[in-house]
């Protein structure tokens, strides 16, 4: 989507402008990590992380126009929101992750195994739960609070990709198209 703003039919034109626009948000990408890792960590630690990210991960890449960069920002605050999800499971924080998630997934499709796993923990948690209200050990998060959490993260992923998906399904004949396994792998 990025790209197609600064489409020019001029093609040295273009890749001027595709540069720059990548160059910009990555920027902002990278800002939105260190804001989440200032509210996550000390001040000493986010500065720490963020300078990391930003040299090992951001700048090598800055200039070449991809979707990566702006997917692993994506991914990290996905994750980061699937953590609090995980320790305080509700209804919004479910819609967000989910929304995440599919946002991600719309950017690069490789974040469909966070899904299962998300599940597969909130499952355990949920297990969890059951065994220590039984043993009437400390408080854990309400069995009902994980399952409907997971089942919304679900319902919204699957809302905000059904479109994308359909639209493979319709043009290759299968929901997840995959060009490596299509054209590569024998």
């Amino acid at each position: 989507i990025l790209t197609s703003l600064v489409y020019d039919p001029n093609w040295d034109t273009f890749v001027e402008r595709a540069s720059w626009a990548a160059i910009f948000s990555s920027m902002l990408v990278l800002l939105g990590v260190g804001a989440v890792a200032y509210v996550s960590l000390s001040g000493a630690g986010a500065t720490a992380f963020t300078l990391i990210v930003a040299t090992t991960v951001f700048l090598p890449q800055t200039s070449f126009v991809q979707a990566d960069l702006a997917y692993y920002g994506l991914f990290f605050c996905t994750w980061w929101m699937m953590a609090r999800l995980v320790h305080e499971p509700g209804v919004g924080r479910a819609v967000a992750v989910g929304a995440l998630l599919g946002v991600t997934y719309l950017t690069k499709a490789s974040a469909m195994l966070a899904i299962p796993i998300l599940l597969a923990v909130l499952a355990a948690q949920s297990a969890a739960s059951a065994w220590a209200r039984r043993r009437r050990m400390g408080s854990a998060p309400s069995i009902l609070h994980s399952l409907i959490a997971g089942a919304v993260v679900t319902a919204v992923f699957s809302a905000c990709t059904l479109p994308y998906l359909l639209n493979n399904h319709a043009r290759f004949g299968r929901f997840f198209y995959n060009v490596n396994t299509t054209f590569f792998v024998l």
